[in-house]
């Protein structure tokens, strides 16, 4: 068997002393960052933060190395799941994925996701970022990253093209009108 990548919880805030541990014994960690914007003092700054809070990725092989160690490491608290004798591996292509979408140290959200979620046509959507956020508007199509809308503006039908992340599902108002309103289609990555 060669070495896969595990999902290992850590402490709160705690990602960056449990990763030095892990890397003194020798595995290989990740901790894929996103970039988020901070709004301080009516300031908005772009800053890194971890793509998922408390958890670190560590890649080893389970015939060959001793990582049961991992679970007595400072700053961690047990690989996962939590409740299983052995570790269950996450999909080397998924985390080959954020490592090729990264830039400047981290993960672009618009090449990670765009294989992930995918909006289908007719779906209602609100744009949450850009000169646009707040509009709703109605998915046209999605592929690689990117959506295209149609929106209501300057008093007509408008085609618009935003980034994946810019857009989100429409909050079912619970009124009669509301159009029932579909999940997105998420990919399913198989192990293997």
């Amino acid at each position: 068997m060669s070495a896969r990548w595990y999902v290992t919880a850590v402490q709160p805030k705690s990602e960056a002393f449990a990763r030095v541990n892990l890397v003194r014994q020798g595995f290989e960690v990740y901790a894929p960052m996103i970039r988020v914007r901070r709004t301080v003092d009516r300031k908005t700054y772009v800053v890194p933060a971890p793509m998922f809070p408390g958890y670190l990725l560590v890649r080893f092989d389970q015939d060959t190395d001793r990582w049961r160690s991992i679970n007595g490491t400072r700053g961690v608290i047990k690989l996962l799941p939590l409740h299983a004798e052995f570790p269950h591996p996450i999909p080397d292509s998924l985390v080959k994925q954020w490592l090729d979408s990264e830039i400047d140290g981290a993960v672009s959200l618009d090449d990670a996701m765009s294989s992930l979620v995918e909006y289908q046509r007719g779906q209602a959507l609100r744009v949450v970022d850009g000169a646009f956020s707040g509009f709703p508007a109605t998915c046209r199509s999605s592929s690689k990253g990117r959506v295209t809308l149609l929106m209501g503006l300057f008093g007509r039908e408008t085609v618009v093209e935003l980034s994946m992340n810019e857009v989100e599902l429409a909050a079912d108002e619970g009124t009669a009108s509301a159009v029932a309103i579909q999940r997105p289609v998420v990919k399913s990555h198989i192990a293997g």
